[in-house]
C-alpha cells in the first residue's frame, strides 16, 4: 500500500503516512505543542487583551469580568402562587418551582417531621383518601401500600386501618391496639374495627381457629406419634442401641437422644 504526503498542522513539515491513518501532525511532539498553543482575544467586560488556550472557548479575561457582566444583564422577576400557602412569591431563575419555600414542598409531599399535628392529619387523610376503596357494605379495600405483614400503611408508615378508626370514632389510647372483626388484614372500614390488647387479640385467634399452636400431635411437622413414643422411651429401657431404635422409626440418633434426655415430647409420658 502506498503512502501519502501530508503537512504538519504545527511546523509546517511534510511527513509520510499511510492512507488508512487520518494524520495531521508530523509527530506527537508536534501534537503537544499545538494543543498547548494559545490565542489572543479581548475580553468583552474590559476590552484588555489576554492569552488562553485554543482548546477553551474564554469570552473575560477573568472571573471579575464574567461576575461584573453578568450583574449588567437586567434579571426577568417572574411571580407565581405557592402551590401549598398560596402566598405569591418571585423568581429569577428556576423557573418551574411550584413552592415558595422547602418547607412548603415538605409539608405538601408528607414529610411529617415538618408539619403539626393538624397538618400531619389532613396529609394523612389526603393520603388514605387516595388509595381506599369505600363502599356501603362489607370492607374498604385498601389498594395502597402494605408492611411485610400484609397491613395497609399510609406515607409516614403509621397504619391505615387505625388512622381509619381515629379519624371517624375517637384517638386510640396507649396499650391498646386496633384489632379486626372481619380477619382481613387489608380493610380500612372503622366499623370492622375494635380496640383490645395483644392478649385479647391472641384469644380471638383462639376463638376463630386462626392461631396454630405448636404442640403436641397437631404440629404439621412431627415425626412421631404418642404411640411411637412410648415404644422408644420402652426400648430404652431394655438397653437396645439408640443406632437400632433410630433405623427402625426412620429418624436420626440425635432425635433418639432428645426423647431420652426430655428435650422433645416432653408432653408424651411414658406409660408405666
Amino acid at each position: 500500500m502506498a503512502k501519502l504526503l501530508s503537512t504538519c498542522k504545527h511546523c509546517g513539515k511534510e511527513f509520510e503516512h499511510w492512507k488508512y491513518k487520518n494524520r495531521s501532525f508530523c509527530s506527537r511532539k508536534c501534537y503537544i505543542k499545538s494543543s498547548k498553543k494559545k490565542i489572543k482575544n479581548n475580553c468583552k467586560n474590559c476590552d484588555t487583551i489576554f492569552e488562553h488556550k485554543k482548546s477553551m472557548k474564554r469570552l473575560y479575561c477573568s472571573r471579575e469580568c464574567a461576575t461584573r457582566e453578568r450583574a449588567r444583564i437586567p434579571k426577568k422577576l417572574i411571580t407565581k402562587i405557592c402551590y401549598y400557602c398560596k402566598k405569591e412569591f418571585s423568581l429569577t431563575h428556576h423557573l418551574k418551582r411550584k413552592f415558595c419555600s422547602r418547607d412548603c414542598y415538605h409539608k405538601n409531599h408528607g414529610f411529617f417531621k415538618y408539619a403539626t399535628e393538624e397538618e400531619q392529619k389532613r396529609l394523612r387523610f389526603k393520603y388514605f383518601d387516595k388509595y381506599v376503596v369505600r363502599t356501603s357494605e362489607g370492607c374498604w379495600k385498601w389498594t395502597g401500600r402494605v408492611n411485610i405483614g400484609g397491613y395497609p400503611q399510609l406515607a409516614d408508615n403509621y397504619p391505615a386501618h387505625k388512622f381509619s378508626y381515629e379519624y371517624y370514632v375517637k384517638p386510640i389510647p396507649k396499650g391498646l391496639y386496633a384489632l379486626h372483626h372481619c380477619d382481613t388484614r387489608s380493610c380500612c372500614n372503622f366499623s370492622h374495627i375494635f380496640l383490645g390488647t395483644l392478649n385479647d387479640n391472641n384469644q380471638d385467634m383462639i376463638k376463630k381457629g386462626r392461631m396454630y399452636i405448636n404442640y403436641g400431635g397437631k404440629s404439621p411437622k412431627r415425626k412421631l406419634s404418642d404411640e411411637q413414643v412410648i415404644e422408644i422411651k420402652k426400648l430404652l429401657k431394655t438397653g437396645l442401641s439408640q443406632n437400632k431404635i433410630s433405623k427402625k422409626f426412620n429418624i436420626s440418633q440425635s432425635g433418639i437422644v432428645d426423647i431420652k434426655s426430655g428435650r422433645t415430647y416432653k408432653n408424651v409420658k411414658d406409660a408405666e
